[in-house]
């Protein structure tokens, strides 16, 4: 919205988000995810979920999340997803020496995914070139808090010390900070962050997108009604000048019509 005002776009703009279906992943089951994992049942989980690609800074996601891991022994890392970058990621973690605490589980859909995003307790992503920001709205339907940088289609979403950490220092250093701060809030049982996100999320539902776009059609529909109503007005009147023009017109001919037949009389 934004860019295209600064580009001199006078026309209404009307920001609609695509929305999420937040009770799919409200309604995964986090027990079964750390099983399947074998991650502990007590351990600190970030997690990340998509397209493991250079473009979405994955090796500063590495290099933050392993910084913040090697703070303790019961954290890990779960990303869900495949791509170009997975082998860097890997590699990451392996100099790190934190390998035995990457978990890599592929892609995931349905019921698996929703599972997944459960037995996270936090998400982190490092992405600078979105759009938009459906992945953290899937992840706070989760519950889960995110750890992003400050950037477009992030923003959007998360704010600062609410829902989750906006970083606006792209370094590895603060990245595993804003996680920190994460971790020991949860670890102090303060349930803020959780709930804040799981409202944002229902901000960005499917059913608010929808109730959106139906809104913003009817509002050009009535706009539309009234512009041609006050059209319809226009040639009204028009009309009605015209008709007046020929009411004169006709006078006058009927006049003139009158005067010509005495003229011939008189003769």
């Amino acid at each position: 919205r934004d860019l295209l005002l600064e580009r001199g776009v006078t026309t209404p703009v009307q920001v609609i988000p695509t929305g999420v279906y937040v009770e799919r992943f409200a309604a995964g089951d986090r027990n079964a995810a750390r099983r399947r994992w074998e991650l502990p049942a007590d351990a600190f989980v970030v997690g990340h979920m998509g397209r493991l690609a250079e473009e979405k800074n994955i090796g500063f996601l590495a290099d933050a999340v392993a910084a913040f891991l090697a703070g303790a022994g019961d954290r890990y890392f779960l990303v869900v997803g495949s791509g170009d970058a997975e082998a860097d990621l890997v590699e990451r973690f392996r100099a790190a020496g934190l390998a035995e605490r990457l978990v890599c589980s592929g892609v995931l859909e349905g019921q698996a995914l929703a599972d997944a995003m459960n037995a996270m307790d936090v998400f982190a992503f490092a992405s600078q070139s979105e759009t938009q920001g459906m992945v953290l709205t899937e992840a706070m339907a989760a519950g889960l808090p995110v750890v992003g940088l400050d950037a477009p289609g992030v923003r959007e979403v998360v704010r600062d010390r609410h829902n989750g950490r906006l970083v606006a220092t792209a370094s590895p250093a603060a990245f595993a900070d804003a996680l920190g701060w994460v971790h020991d809030r949860l670890a102090a049982g303060e349930d803020g962050l959780a709930a804040s996100a799981r409202e944002t999320a229902e901000a960005f539902s499917m059913a608010r997108s929808a109730a959106a776009a139906v809104a913003c059609y009817r509002e050009l529909q009535r706009s539309s009604d009234a512009g041609r109503a006050e059209q319809d007005d226009l040639w009204d009147q028009v009309r009605n000048r015209i008709r007046a023009e020929l009411e004169i017109l006709s006078s006058l001919t009927a006049a003139g019509d009158g005067a010509l037949e005495e003229s011939q009389r008189e003769r």
